[in-house]
């Protein structure tokens, strides 16, 4: 029981986490080219940074419940300084830091007119986002592993591809809402030529863990990697939203704004649903099994 409810909180903390992380990216790279959606944005992605960090200290007060086998060990003290003398308590420590970064730069978004104010927030998002990693790199599969360096690098790759990608398709579908057609259609073009460069990065990164941290093909009858296939399978599907934005509804938005509007706003949050199932089945593979 206790388990399952921690990887719950677990995967309710990833999508609010990686929403705020990417919403904070997004705006460092696009703000300017959406002043009418940019406070909105801003507004959801402070919101979603405090949810992560009342979710992760949640997961954590679990922690010494999960150490004990019993829901009962949550009352232990000795369990509890177990469980922030662990690797667990250093992540809580790097998330709660990392978070407060975020909140520090998206604050002063909306408000960051002069080139001052700009590089301000830049810098509290972008290395909140970087201390967010680092977070993710403290514990889990990858920690004892021989080849930890690489997996390292590859994880950290994985995870600034997921944020930027995650965090941007909401307030995309913000720009589609409130910008001008033009307006929006520049910001999406833009951002389709960046994740040319970061999806393949993500897939690769990805497939170069995979090879890393599975024991061979008979892995893919265990349910990690079942669950990892079920991963495979929603970036697909992804890969399939992504292709009929850039090629099809992103042109159509300068062209046939009343046409493409709405079609751009369901495909944008079908994408968003499908990576919030990509996250929760990660919660579940990472915290309820191991790839050996």
């Amino acid at each position: 029981m206790i388990e399952w409810l921690a990887v719950l909180i677990r995967a309710l903390s990833f999508i609010a986490l990686f929403h705020a992380a990417g919403a904070a990216l997004f705006l460092t790279l696009f703000g300017a080219g959406v002043p009418s959606a940019g406070p909105r944005i801003a507004r959801q992605a402070r919101f979603a940074a405090l949810m992560a960090a009342a979710l992760v200290l949640g997961h954590f007060s679990l922690e010494a419940g999960r150490l004990s086998g019993d829901l009962a060990g949550i009352l232990d003290g000795r369990m509890q300084q177990l469980a922030w003398r662990s690797a667990a308590g250093t992540a809580l420590c790097l998330h709660l830091a990392g978070l407060l970064l975020l909140m520090l730069g998206l604050s002063r978004v909306p408000r960051s007119g002069g080139a001052g104010g700009r590089l301000l927030a830049a810098s509290c998002c972008g290395l909140g986002v970087l201390v967010l990693v680092g977070a993710f790199l403290s514990l889990g599969h990858t920690v004892d592993h021989p080849h930890r360096p690489a997996l390292a690098a590859l994880l950290a790759l994985h995870l600034c591809s997921v944020t930027f990608w995650f965090g941007a398709i909401w307030p995309l579908r913000q720009a589609v809402t409130l910008e001008p057609p033009a307006s929006a259609a520049a910001v999406l073009e833009r951002f389709s030529r960046m994740a040319l460069w970061m999806v393949p990065a993500l897939l690769l990164a990805g497939g170069a863990l995979a090879v890393l941290l599975l024991p061979g093909f008979s892995a893919f009858a265990q349910p990690y990697g079942q669950l990892l296939l079920a991963k495979i399978l929603g970036f697909g599907v992804l890969l399939g939203f992504g292709a009929l934005n850039k090629l099809r509804l992103t042109p159509a938005l300068r062209r046939d704004p009343a046409w493409a509007v709405p079609r751009l706003r369901r495909s944008l949050a079908f994408e968003y649903g499908v990576l919030c199932m990509v996250l929760g089945v990660t919660a579940v593979m990472t915290g309820l099994y191991s790839p050996d």
